[in-house]
């Protein structure tokens, strides 16, 4: 068989008729995978030319992208998506898109995506929610068939989306209570019974700069310096300087006095690595259950932080900024009630001076 030469463009290549001549005649030969994920290549007559072949290539594309493929399973079609996101995901994305495309492989994997109905989704969601699933947890696990689905319908190997066909009804219920905070007596109690330096230091931090659990445990000493310094985030606006106010700043110097030496983060393993966020809520449990508080998530020592500024009477932009809200109206949206009940009071305050005043 004569000798194939590669091209500069991926898949197509050619024959020459005469080896010694490199500039004679040539076939072009063009390869292309087709919707099921076959690989195929078509030889070109004599003559045709590398645009020949490339206007070829492209043809077979476009029909790739237009034909509903006929065996992909929605097992195969997760995989391609998790492939084509990997690379642009933080690894704790990944671990979370990988847990929801594990749950959905068992439960319709093996389905024909050209088969896949409405009906399907919904009976999963049912049994998970029948599994003792929370709301939150089930919207992560159906993440990655959302964005898988909006390709296949991009791709045209389906119609129409599925998922866009559930009815009210059938989609996960939010079963998110409401947003608590630490009253102001439960800090020092929460602090005092933390087991170790490293989960005091852990939870103040939470409580007294509004780091996402997240933020915080991929902190280094190198983002500790009279601020803190959230350097990465998935917007722009988390990207951020945090005040740091004294006592914290003394409680983490002392910390990192005590940390072995050549550790970087700031809460770090033995083995110098960051902690991870199931450490951390075991350690939170534990002083809950010393100190006799009610069980908080690390996310409300989030909120704690907010709270206190609002009822500090601060500026929504400056709650926002530190809290790293892209949108001050996404600071008001999550904490109108508390912007509300300080606003009231200061009202309430004002009139009553105003009526009473005189009599004090």
């Amino acid at each position: 068989m004569r000798r194939r030469h590669t091209t500069k463009y991926a898949g197509i290549r050619y024959r020459l008729q005469d080896e010694s001549r490199p500039d004679g005649p040539r076939r072009y030969i063009v390869g292309y995978t087709d919707a099921n994920g076959q690989y195929h290549t078509e030889t070109l007559l004599l003559g045709m030319t590398l645009e020949d072949a490339r206007l070829r290539q492209n043809a077979f594309m476009s029909k790739r992208r237009t034909h509903i493929p006929t065996k992909m399973t929605v097992g195969e079609l997760l995989n391609f998506y998790l492939g084509q996101r990997h690379s642009s995901l933080k690894p704790k994305t990944v671990q979370d898109y990988e847990y929801g495309v594990a749950v959905i492989k068992r439960h319709m994997g093996h389905r024909k995506l050209k088969e896949l109905s409405p009906n399907d989704i919904a009976d999963m969601i049912r049994r998970l929610q029948g599994s003792g699933l929370k709301t939150w947890t089930i919207k992560k696990i159906l993440t990655p068939l959302v964005g898988s689905l909006k390709v296949a319908v991009r791709e045209g190997w389906i119609q129409s989306n599925p998922l866009d066909a559930l009815l009210p009804h059938e989609r996960p219920k939010s079963d998110q209570r409401e947003m608590r905070c630490l009253l102001s007596d439960e800090i020092p109690r929460l602090l005092e019974a933390a087991s170790t330096e490293r989960w005091r230091t852990l939870f103040a931090t939470l409580i007294f700069t509004g780091l996402r659990i997240s933020e915080a445990l991929a902190l280094t000493w190198d983002d500790v310096n009279g601020s803190i310094r959230v350097k990465e985030g998935k917007t722009q606006a988390a990207q951020r300087e945090i005040m740091l106010i004294p006592a914290l700043s003394g409680l983490l110097r002392a910390w990192k006095l005590r940390q072995a030496p050549g550790h970087n983060f700031v809460f770090s393993s033995a083995q110098g690595t960051p902690v991870s966020r199931r450490e951390a809520l075991r350690a939170l449990r534990a002083a809950e259950k010393r100190a006799d508080l009610p069980e908080y998530t690390l996310h409300e020592l989030r909120h704690t932080f907010a709270s206190i500024l609002i009822a500090q009477g601060e500026t929504v932009s400056l709650v926002a900024h530190q809290m790293g809200h892209a949108d001050p109206g996404v600071t008001l949206k999550v904490y109108a009630h508390l912007f509300d009940a300080q606003e009231n009071v200061q009202l309430a305050r004002d009139r009553l001076q105003a009526a009473f005043g005189g009599v004090v």
